[in-house]
């Protein structure tokens, strides 16, 4: 069996997956650095759009 990461996730699972709250989520939703996407009463965020806001993180962190 192959081991891969999902697409998408609830923002429940975000700080399991990624070591942030989920009132960080929304505050990076709210100041339009990150998407929600609904399906049906669900609430999903994509996962390649967290890592690329914190790999952008890093960068911006980073020592020059």
């Amino acid at each position: 069996m192959t081991n891969h990461k999902p697409l998408f996730i609830r923002p429940k699972a975000v700080q399991q997956m990624f070591g942030f709250s989920r009132s960080t989520l929304y505050r990076w939703v709210e100041a339009g650095h990150l998407r929600l996407y609904k399906r049906g009463p669900a609430t999903f965020v994509k996962v390649s759009e967290i890592e690329e806001l914190l790999m952008g993180e890093e960068q911006a962190v980073a020592p020059a």
